[in-house]
């Protein structure tokens, strides 16, 4: 087990303490535009001259930390939306046909759509555009595996007991999912990454 964990632990490190391991400043050019690797430049430059090294070790936290928040929201989100679908179903109609629809949005195109027409553009446009593009899947997921439990008899007692929809999600459904919703925020933190990381390639964001 530590064996396998280890490249993830050395991986989440290095994204932490990156920036102070950095050899150079990520914004001085410390060789040729598109310099091979060697020298003061281990991986070589960039376009600008900019040593790949450094830009790589200083853009791992903000990386890592942006897909964790991602991962978390849109977590949280489904989870809520999924089991709300589950226990109205009529609300979960429409739920899942929203979800459905945005499922068919190209994820390049979904980061360029939502980033692009935000103000500025920041950090927050690339956290909002990887969370709207990652809650159709959660919201299905949470709602697949919330069905049956919306359907047991402890819930049903609940609901004839006079229970709220608020107390059904919080204390019927959603502990009984704690599996599930920590497989998904495995999924969605990886999904993030790939998304933060296809925003920060077409230069979109911070």
């Amino acid at each position: 087990m530590a064996l396998r964990t280890a490249p993830a632990l050395l991986l989440a490190a290095l994204a932490v303490a990156g920036p102070w391991l950095a050899p150079h400043a990520v914004d001085a050019p410390v060789t040729a535009p598109y310099a091979e690797p060697g020298g003061d430049a281990v991986l070589g430059g960039d376009r600008l001259g900019r040593d790949v090294l450094s830009r790589l070790l200083a853009g791992g936290r903000q990386l890592i930390g942006t897909s964790l928040l991602v991962a978390l929201l849109v977590t949280g989100m489904g989870a809520v939306l999924g089991a709300v679908s589950a226990l109205r179903p009529a609300v979960g109609r429409f739920v899942e046909r929203a979800a459905d629809v945005l499922m068919l949005l190209p994820a390049v195109l979904g980061i360029l759509l939502i980033s692009l027409s935000w103000p500025d553009g920041d950090r927050l446009a690339v956290v909002t555009a990887a969370v709207v593009l990652g809650m159709p899947y959660a919201i299905r997921l949470t709602a697949g595996a919330a069905a049956p439990i919306a359907a047991s008899g402890y819930v049903e007692a609940a609901t004839a007991g006079g229970e709220g929809l608020w107390h059904l999600v919080v204390r019927e459904v959603l502990p009984n999912l704690r599996a599930t919703l920590l497989a998904l925020f495995g999924l969605r933190f990886v999904a993030a990454v790939y998304l933060v990381a296809t925003a920060g390639f077409l230069q979109v964001g911070p």
